[in-house]
C-alpha cells in the first residue's frame, strides 16, 4: 500500500466522521429545537389559562 492511498483512506474516514458528527449534532439541535417549542407552548398557554381564569373570576 502506498501512503498516498493511506492518507486517502484515512480521510475518506475523517470525512464520514465528520458527516456523522454533524448528522448528529444537527439532529439533536432539531430535537432541542422542537421540545424548548413544546414547553415554551404549553407554559404560554398555561399562563395565558391563567390570566384569562382570573379575568373570567373578577
Amino acid at each position: 500500500m502506498l501512503p498516498g492511498q493511506a492518507n486517502g483512506t484515512y480521510l475518506q474516514q475523517k470525512k464520514n466522521c465528520a458527516d456523522y458528527v454533524v448528522s448528529v449534532v444537527s439532529r439533536s439541535l432539531v430535537w432541542l429545537f422542537d421540545f424548548s417549542l413544546f414547553i415554551g407552548t404549553s407554559i404560554t398557554l398555561k399562563c395565558y389559562h391563567h390570566v384569562l381564569f382570573m379575568d373570567f373570576v373578577h
